[in-house]
């Protein structure tokens, strides 16, 4: 129910059943003593897993995308690791990769409870067609009075264009998706590839701010 208007019921659409085989990726860091997550997801287009899967995966973001990551974050910031996972078959060991990697944008970030906010669109409209991404230590010289300026924009172009792009690891293609885990109109794990990318110029809020439960 519209909490605006309580007797009018959004009926948004439901994702299509997610189709093995289908991954999260999650990208751990540190920043301020707090622990960040941010978690990204790809399908594989059906292809035969194999003992190495996630460990694959894993390594082929670190290598297409980590620089990118680490390019949109203070110098404050550090990646620790990346984890990568199979949502559809969820029996699998998942696979950690250490990094330890520093960020390579200015140094000084502001507060840990605002964040660049990111959003990924795919071809289904409404709420659960969509997924946002929100990055933790926003420079403070890309900001200005609590909008990302022309500087910070330009800095985020790669990482934002990353949102919507596959790699190739091991022979295999990912492809970037939107998920839902919640919607309770349509099946238990829904998935849908990222067709577009935007990135929000005012400063965003994090969803979550008790320490170790991420942004």
């Amino acid at each position: 129910m519209s909490r605006a208007v309580p007797r009018f019921r959004r009926n948004n659409p439901a994702l299509p059943p997610a189709v093995p085989n289908l991954f999260e990726v999650i990208v751990q860091g540190l920043v301020d003593g707090q622990m960040t997550i941010n978690t990204f997801y790809y399908a594989d287009g059906g292809g035969t897993l194999i003992t190495a899967s996630e460990t694959n995966l894993v390594n082929g973001w670190f290598t297409a995308f980590s620089a990118h990551f680490a390019a949109a974050t203070s110098a404050d910031f550090t990646l620790s690791s990346i984890k990568g996972q199979c949502l559809t078959t969820p029996t699998r060991v998942a696979y950690t990769l250490p990094v330890g990697t520093a960020g390579t944008g200015p140094a000084g970030h502001q507060p840990s409870t605002v964040c660049a906010t990111f959003d990924r669109y795919s071809g289904v409209k409404g709420q659960a067609g969509r997924g946002r991404v929100s990055m933790p230590a926003v420079p403070n010289t890309w900001v200005t009075a609590s909008l990302i300026n022309a500087t910070g924009i330009a800095a985020y172009a790669t990482f934002l264009n990353d949102l919507k792009t596959g790699f190739v690891a091991s022979g295999v293609t990912y492809v970037a998706q939107v998920v839902s885990r919640k919607n309770k109109a349509g099946p238990a794990l829904g998935a849908s590839p990222v067709l577009n990318s935007t990135l929000r110029t005012t400063l965003g809020t994090c969803r979550r701010r008790k320490l170790g439960r991420g942004k």
